[in-house]
């Protein structure tokens, strides 16, 4: 029975440059503005589904 490594070098070689790169990857921290745009989107997003479900409840109490 063939070992894998030897029937696939290049894919090898492939994961080791994959994480290589991930080792690289440094994200940059969000800045304040970018974090309070985020939050402000997300209590959006939920002022929006309460707001859906208020309404919708409405509906179904007629």
């Amino acid at each position: 029975m063939p070992s894998e490594k030897s029937s696939h070098p290049e894919n090898e070689q492939e994961t080791k440059e994959a994480g290589k790169k991930d080792l690289d990857y440094d994200p940059k921290p969000l800045s304040l503005s970018q974090n309070i745009v985020f939050t402000l989107k997300v209590l959006a997003g939920v002022a929006a589904l309460v707001l859906l479900l208020w309404h919708l409840d409405g509906l179904v109490a007629r």
